[in-house]
């Protein structure tokens, strides 16, 4: 089954970075809030040791949709699958959560700022955390 979750994460590691980078380009203000609103209630959930998967999915989704590209919402169950997944894994280990926590922090400041490449990276990044750890 691991096999399974590393396929996944490898898929999430293709698609989800250039998903930030078109957010970066193209999200509306309101995107952009709904963004950060998710990516802080994760970070809420992670101080307070709760579980954020729902939060978690609707960040990754949130950027998803700012994509504005509607093929993107067919990823979205593998996407999920491999979150929920990941989440159970870096409940169980407190410095995933503490690199869970910069990643999105620098993911929104990127997309905040409409830094594409810096969104692309910063996903690149908190995806490669998670898959260390798978």
């Amino acid at each position: 089954a691991s096999d399974v979750y590393k396929r996944q994460f490898e898929m999430r590691l293709m698609f989800e970075p250039d998903c930030a980078f078109l957010a970066a380009q193209r999200a509306t203000q309101e995107e952009i809030d709904a963004i950060c609103y998710y990516g802080e209630q994760v970070e809420k959930k992670i101080l307070s040791g709760e579980d954020r998967t729902a939060e978690e999915q609707k960040f990754h989704e949130s950027i998803a949709n700012a994509t504005h590209n509607a093929f993107v919402k067919q990823f979205m169950p593998v996407i999920f699958n491999a979150i929920k997944k990941g989440v159970i894994v870096m409940t169980r280990d407190k410095d995933v959560s503490a690199d869970n926590l910069n990643d999105d922090r620098l993911i929104m400041d990127f997309i905040k700022k409409r830094n594409a490449e810096g969104a692309r990276t910063a996903m690149r990044l908190h995806i490669l955390h998670a898959m260390e750890h798978l």
